[in-house]
């Protein structure tokens, strides 16, 4: 069926819902609230301050949230309300969006390979949290969580925090860590949600308007005396589009689902505790990239996921303890075809100590063992390491200047033991706290993953570690309900950095330093009661090896709220020319700067916190290459209806 039949069935369901308008305007720019901030007495006294879409100059402190009066490293706060513009284009498209992040594959089909390229770093210095929990697969050369596991619609919020955290965050958290948190169960006994999409999933040169694209996702959740539930459905389906660009191409389908079950209980006023259960499955056909040609191979892989989290809130501190078993069963049916089983355990404990309202204390160990095992089904021996890691922070706040400072002792079974730092001082400018100056001095530990030492591509037993070393300054302008600004530089060495020798088919370590340094620009701006307008800009310079990274990257985001029960976003984003490996010949290849232009609208149904939501994507129909020999999209039509009882 044509895209015009389905929309026309599409539409006069939309109409049937919209027979009133009962959303609020003002539910859109809810506050981002930290579990610390409920509590403690410290805090309760502090305003507090309302995420701003694609805010850029919020700074706050890391790890475990503390309020606006404690500052640190430089860090991005994204609200529900902040994500409503991507609501048809995901997690993915949303971080593309932010000054120095390149999310390389994001505008590509379903089913490409999504890398994290922040600041100049590469995908294995990305760290990705959820609800507290490391999310990684040891399989994977670069340890990559899959982001379409996620449905947008249930993130509450995604904290990204710049520069080299290990110190708090552990091994790979060289570049950046993103850190997601959930939307919580619904305090009445049953609440009910319905997010469903359609459109289509074609190229620039191939616009046929079939409706190729689906998702599904549905939930409970609710709260009955003590206790908290959520149980939740997802169900992501693409197809029409090749992986490769070639001639006579066949066309890559993409699936994707997932079941997730929590359980919640406070025990009593100060201590919860919640169980996850999950598991997701993901099935991607690919084409040979190393050979050029339009392949019919198949990716598939099933994570399972349980987890245990305990927090005990005090009168002056928290204590967190989390414990994570995941596992993830692959299998690549191809010429290279292979199978892997792969586990994951991840343990925490993490307290925090507030002395007075000068200082507080972190402090807290981490333990992990990631395990593989090639051809299960030939009971292949497994491989693994071990890391354990105590870690501590002390935050020292005295009239308009603050600082963070404190380390991490990196312990690893195959490597030994290694030191890594942070120190993060800033100091407001004028009495109004409206101009801030910051600085940060930190340094990370990235230690090779399993997929580098024992993997089906690439491996080589004889890695080394990268360490690097961050130095970042800003300055930032937060007027009180006015234009907030902010610039940051930022330069970073590497030593040892890891990369893929093309020709020689194997992971080895630089023999020279490498570095990144660069130059970010944010501006956040209300004009007037109907618009709101973001902008930024990024320089990056990297080293000669980098690949897919622009040297100038922008972003420029209106909102427009015609009414209190509508809302256009309208979004333009530029990407420069950057160096790319073409792996059919090994050479390298300057791909050509692009720009794209996406339009949303978005307008609530008559339902109870119900929306509904037409966008498109590359409305100008831009060709471009985003990784040598692979697809992009062309403009696309999303529709979506989200139902909330």
């Amino acid at each position: 069926m044509k895209f015009k039949s389905k929309f026309t069935v599409f539409f006069v369901a939309v109409q049937l819902l919209s027979f009133s308008q009962t959303e609020a305007k003002n539910q859109s720019k809810k506050a981002v609230q930290s579990p610390l901030e409920e509590s403690s007495p410290l805090l309760q006294n502090q305003s507090q301050q309302d995420t701003t879409y694609l805010n850029e100059v919020i700074l706050n402190d890391l790890k475990a949230p503390l309020g606006p009066n404690f500052r640190g490293a430089t860090q991005v706060i994204l609200g529900s309300s902040d994500l409503l513009p991507f609501r048809t284009r995901g997690v993915a498209a949303a971080l593309n969006q932010l000054a120095g992040i390149e999310v390389n594959g994001s505008r590509g089909p379903q089913g490409g390979i999504l890398s994290i390229y922040a600041r100049g770093g590469r995908s294995k210095q990305a760290l990705v949290i959820i609800d507290g929990i490391r999310v990684a697969d040891p399989a994977s050369a670069s340890l990559s969580y899959d982001l379409r596991l996620l449905d947008i619609s249930q993130i509450e919020s995604i904290k990204v925090i710049k520069g080299a955290n290990s110190s708090l965050y552990g091994t790979n958290a060289g570049v950046v860590v993103i850190d997601i948190s959930t939307k919580k169960a619904v305090e009445k006994p049953i609440g009910f949600v319905l997010n469903t999409h359609i459109g289509t999933h074609q190229t620039a040169e191939n616009q046929n308007n079939s409706l190729n694209y689906t998702s599904v996702f549905t939930g409970l959740s609710g709260g009955i005396a003590s206790w908290n539930y959520a149980l939740r459905y997802s169900q992501l389906n693409a197809s029409g589009v090749s992986s490769f660009n070639t001639p006579g191409q066949k066309e890559d389908p993409f699936s994707q689902s997932g079941l997730h079950l929590s359980l919640g209980k406070n025990f009593f006023e100060k201590l919860s505790a919640k169980l996850i259960v999950e598991t997701q499955k993901i099935s991607a056909d690919y084409d040979d990239a190393f050979m050029g040609i339009d392949a019919e191979n198949t990716f598939q892989t099933t994570r399972n996921h349980l987890a245990s989290l305990w927090t005990w809130r005090q009168i002056k501190g928290v204590l967190k303890a989390s414990v994570s078993l995941a596992s993830y069963d692959s299998k690549d049916i191809s010429a290279y075809g292979s199978s892997v089983f792969a586990r994951n355990i991840n343990a925490e404990l993490l307290y925090r100590y507030f002395v007075n309202e000068q200082w507080n204390i972190i402090t807290g160990v981490q333990y992990i063992n990631d395990q593989i095992e090639d051809n299960p089904d030939q009971n292949t021996p497994a491989t693994d390491y071990t890391i354990m890691d105590p870690f501590a922070s002390i935050g020292y706040k005295q009239g308009r200047f603050d600082m963070q400072f404190g380390g991490r002792f990196n312990h690893h079974s195959q490597y030994g033991g290694q030191w890594v730092y942070h120190v993060n001082p800033s100091l407001f400018l004028d009495q109004s706290e409206q101009f801030r100056a910051h600085l940060s001095f930190s340094s990370a530990y990235i230690t090779p993953t399993l997929g580098m030492f024992f993997g089906a591509y690439g491996a080589n037993v004889d890695l080394l570690p990268e360490t690097n070393q961050n130095t970042e300054f800003g300055l930032s302008f937060n007027a009180k309900n006015g234009p907030q600004m902010g610039l940051t530089y930022f330069d970073r060495k590497e030593q040892q950095a890891i990369y893929f020798n093309g020709p020689a088919f194997l992971y080895e370590n630089q023999m020279n330093d490498t570095w990144a340094k660069g130059l970010e620009f944010q501006l956040a701006s209300s004009l007037g009661a109907q618009f709101n307008v973001q902008a930024n800009y990024s320089w990056t310079q990297v080293s000669e090896t980098a690949i897919r990274i622009p040297k100038h990257k922008a972003n420029f985001n209106l909102l427009f709220s015609p009414s209190e029960f509508a809302q256009w976003s309208f979004s333009l984003a530029y990407t420069g020319k950057r160096l790319d490996t073409d792996f059919t010949t090994y050479e390298q290849k300057t791909l050509k700067a692009f720009s794209l232009i996406d339009l949303q609208y978005g307008f609530p149904l008559g339902l109870m916190n119900s929306r509904g939501f037409v966008s498109v994507n590359n409305l100008a129909n831009v060709s471009f290459e985003e990784t040598v020999g692979f697809q992009t999209l062309g403009r696309n039509i999303r529709l979506g209806i989200e139902i909330g009882l």
